[in-house]
């Protein structure tokens, strides 16, 4: 992605955002909690997996 107004200042605005998401089930089937863990890579875009988001 890009944001210029996120992060430190750079030359370059792209940031690529990886992140984890954990869910926890009842029995029911609905979401008893979820975590997300996310890290800010400032300055380097990578591309999505082929298929990805499609």
């Amino acid at each position: 992605m890009s944001d210029p107004d996120w992060g430190p200042e750079r030359a370059d605005d792209s940031v690529t955002l990886p992140g984890c998401l954990i869910l926890r089930f009842v029995p029911s089937g609905l979401c008893a909690a979820l975590r997300e863990y996310w890290n800010a890579d400032f300055g380097r875009s990578l591309a999505a997996p082929p298929g990805w988001g499609a």
